[in-house]
Order: C-alpha cells, then sequence, then structure tokens
C-alpha cells in the first residue's frame, strides 16, 4: 500500500551496519541512477527537467548536497527531530545535533547531511508522476521568486496525505523547468508559507470574474 497507505513508497531503508558516510554514498548512488538519469528521470506535464549536472562539491554533485542537507544555522532551531521515530537515526548519529559531518556550498552556506531526507529522494520521481496524473494529493502552486536576473515564477508540486507533507520546487522556465530543490516539509514556518499559497490558490478560483455575468 505504500509508505502510510499513502501513494508514496516506503523511505529508503539504511542498512542497520552502515553508518553516515556510507549512506550517503547509498543516498549519492540512487540519485545519480534515478534523478540524474534523463532516462529515469520522469517529464512533468510534457516538459523536460533540468537537473543541473555540472556543478560538484567534493567531487558529488552539487544539487545533491542541496537535496541532501539542512542548512547549519536551521538545525539550531530543530526542537524536536524529524527522523526521532526512524532507523535512520540509529545510521547518523543525529548528525545534525553534532555536525559530525559538513558540507560547503559555493554560495557560502554550509550544509548538514541529513538522512531523513536523503531517505525520501525516492518519492521525487513518484510525486511528479502523481502531479502528471493529476492525484488529488498533490497541490500545483506558483509563487513568484526575485533574483538577480528578475522575477521568476517558481512551480512547487507539494504532496500532503496525514502527516506526510514533501515539496518539490522548480524554476518554471519557457520550454522546461529547472529543478531547484526539494525535501520533507517538518519545519512550521515553511508549512504556514506552503499553506498561504494554498489558500491564495484557492482564493483565486473562487475569486468572482471582472466580467459581467448574463442573465438568461
Amino acid at each position: 500500500m505504500g509508505f502510510l497507505n499513502s501513494d508514496l513508497p516506503e523511505p529508503i531503508n539504511f542498512p542497520d551496519n552502515k553508518y553516515l558516510e556510507d549512506c550517503i554514498v547509498l543516498g549519492y548512488e540512487y540519485f545519480k541512477a534515478n534523478i540524474l538519469s534523463q532516462d529515469i528521470r520522469p517529464k512533468l506535464f510534457g516538459k523536460n527537467l533540468y537537473v543541473d549536472a555540472k556543478s560538484k562539491i567534493n567531487n558529488i554533485h552539487a544539487i545533491f548536497w542541496h537535496l541532501a542537507g539542512l542548512e547549519e544555522q536551521v538545525t539550531k532551531d530543530l526542537n524536536i527531530l524529524p527522523c526521532q521515530n526512524e532507523t535512520c537515526s540509529h545510521n547518523c548519529m543525529t548528525n545534525c545535533e553534532h555536525h559530525l559531518k559538513k558540507v560547503n556550498e559555493q554560495n557560502g552556506k554550509v550544509k548538514i547531511p541529513c538522512l531523513y531526507r536523503i531517505s525520501r529522494l525516492n518519492w521525487i520521481n513518484e510525486i511528479i508522476n502523481l502531479a502528471n496524473q493529476n492525484n488529488s494529493n498533490v497541490s500545483i502552486l506558483t509563487e513568484p521568486k526575485r533574483t538577480k536576473r528578475g522575477t521568476i515564477k517558481r512551480t512547487i508540486l507539494r504532496y500532503q496525505y496525514f502527516n506526510v507533507d514533501y515539496v518539490i520546487i522548480l524554476e518554471e522556465r519557457r520550454t522546461d523547468f529547472y529543478f531547484v530543490t526539494a525535501y520533507p516539509v517538518f519545519f512550521s514556518q515553511d508549512r504556514k508559507k506552503f499553506d498561504r499559497l494554498e489558500q491564495k490558490k484557492t482564493e483565486q478560483r473562487h475569486a468572482p470574474s471582472d466580467s459581467p455575468s448574463t442573465t438568461w
């Protein structure tokens, strides 16, 4: 039936005898085979998804570290570890608390690898496929984002089913989508942000039309 009877599979299960570094390698191998691979990665609404395969940090694709890690500053706000009831917490020895493994991103930010995030990489392709099927658990949200290149449009796929909350964030371009990031939503400020986008979408859908109605 999938994870918690949802449409998604169980998160990636790491062997008990594997520690953080080994699990990162396993997650990276999954990423290369299923997300980086153009043959496996699905399209969205008929458009290709572009994943940056050029930028690397420590000989590992930079986008993987972006998917796999929490910002160092953010980990200080973790009052409850999202993985507390997950077996992966034994593999990483709560790296988000002890910062045994760090990665310096090209933008100067420090990322703390998180097996909770890595274990859910197998949800990315599944959620894209569900979005293509108009699955009721997937919301298609849009958000303007200011960048040095001007304001761009972001498309967000948000999958929700009971306590499962996961987002995929894409930059919408003329002929394709640029893969920005994807992660499980467990910070309250993130959840509130996406809830606001959901509410805005609902309000726009039910807003009265500007054109005058015709009575027959």
